[in-house]
């Protein structure tokens, strides 16, 4: 690993340059802030075969994107344009244009950011990934869906859906794409370096490439029984449109396009400030991104405890646009800690509690939920080494 990793975080350096040995990762890359200042910004391995991962190379991060989406709505709602038990057709007259007088009118913004608005599935339209470039398209395609369940009442991942869904709800209220928006509102006063919703023509040559899962990893395969039943919501959530997904997010079209759900490019430098600010009450070096009581209300868990996931098949303890901490979960041991992980093992929280913001971005792809075991491992290495500080 190059860059800096302190000598307080040498199990962490120790097991990136083990698992980089050990061909788990191409290149990687990890940002550490402590109570508001920069303590771990290293890299190494390759971006790609014959090319050094380097201090400015982004990943694509999947699902890690989410929380970035969602910061961006916590902040409208912040300014007062949008509240979070609105309904969302309040502000998006024709997303329920096919449903009046159904349950649709009844879903709120809340219902959206956890993951509780019935509307988790692949509309049946889209069969390909080319299609998904279109915003305009799938905003229609997300107009048509009727609820799998009343709005509230279940949660089930809206694993891609949710980008068109809040992303939509920003540009309405704001009147900028989500990639305008979040260059404007966050990214610029935060000085984030390499984050990105729709990445700008002029850098897709610092973007590290994807590389596949190895043969045999496939989500089916995992613990999941759901995904081998294509008439299931989780098969029909995770596994459609048919298609490589990964190859698909290697184009320059998809690295160009808006995918607020699945598909920022960041660096972990630029994931870890934005989570800095959040886990530091949402004020970082003066800038003041969202207040104390804005945070409290959008990293609440919005689930009973214990509920299982319809789409992933295991509890998840969603709060608005988040995922909460806790035992074996990616985003930190702490209950209060928060974030989101993206597939392949990506990962970004925040944890008020440590005063971190973290961040991990690679571009060999694992099928893992929760950021796999290589990150959960890492994730470990950084809490044993404050551990061991204290002691």
């Amino acid at each position: 690993m190059q860059g800096e990793i302190p000598r307080r975080f040498t199990r962490l350096r120790d097991l990136l340059d083990q698992q980089l040995a050990e061909g788990r990762h191409l290149g990687v890359a990890v940002c550490i802030y402590k109570d508001g200042e920069p303590v771990v910004d290293a890299w190494g391995g390759e971006a790609e075969p014959g090319r050094p991962w380097e201090r400015d190379t982004c990943a694509t991060v999947f699902s890690t994107t989410k929380g970035v989406t969602a910061t961006c709505l916590h902040l409208l709602v912040e300014r007062g344009k949008i509240g979070l038990d609105d309904p969302v057709v309040r502000h998006w007259p024709t997303f329920a244009r096919k449903a009046s007088g159904a349950s649709k009118e009844r879903v709120t913004v809340r219902h959206l950011l956890s993951h509780q608005a019935g509307l988790p599935m692949c509309p049946h339209g889209v069969t390909r990934f080319e299609q998904t470039v279109d915003w305009d398209f799938m905003v229609r395609e997300m107009e048509d869906l009727l609820p799998e369940w009343e709005p509230g009442t279940a949660n089930g991942y809206h694993a891609i859906n949710y980008g068109w869904l809040v992303g939509e709800l920003i540009r309405r209220i704001s009147g900028q794409r989500i990639g305008e928006f979040l260059r404007d509102e966050v990214a610029e006063p935060l000085g984030l370096e390499g984050v990105h919703i729709g990445l700008p023509d002029a850098l897709h040559a610092k973007v590290a490439p994807l590389e596949p899962p190895p043969p045999g990893h496939h989500p089916a395969d995992g613990p999941n029984q759901d995904l081998r039943d294509p008439t299931s919501l989780a098969f029909r959530t995770i596994l459609r449109p048919e298609g490589d997904m990964v190859a698909f997010m290697n184009t320059r079209a998809a690295r160009s396009a808006e995918f607020p759900a699945s598909g920022g490019i960041a660096t972990a430098r630029g994931l870890a400030r934005m989570y800095a600010c959040l886990a530091h009450g949402g004020t970082l070096d003066g800038v003041r991104l969202l207040s104390p009581s804005t945070l409290a209300e959008a990293t609440t868990s919005q689930v009973p405890e214990g509920r299982r996931d319809l789409v992933l098949g295991v509890p998840m303890r969603w709060a608005l646009g988040f995922h909460k901490g806790g035992e074996f979960t990616a985003t930190g041991p702490n209950p209060n800690s928060f974030g989101h992980a993206g597939y392949g093992g990506s990962l970004a929280f925040a944890d008020p509690d440590a005063g971190l913001g973290f961040a991990i971005v690679l571009n060999r792809m694992q099928n893992e939920l929760q950021g796999g075991f290589r990150v959960l491992m890492a994730v470990r290495a950084v809490y044993d080494s404050l551990d061991d500080a204290r002691a």
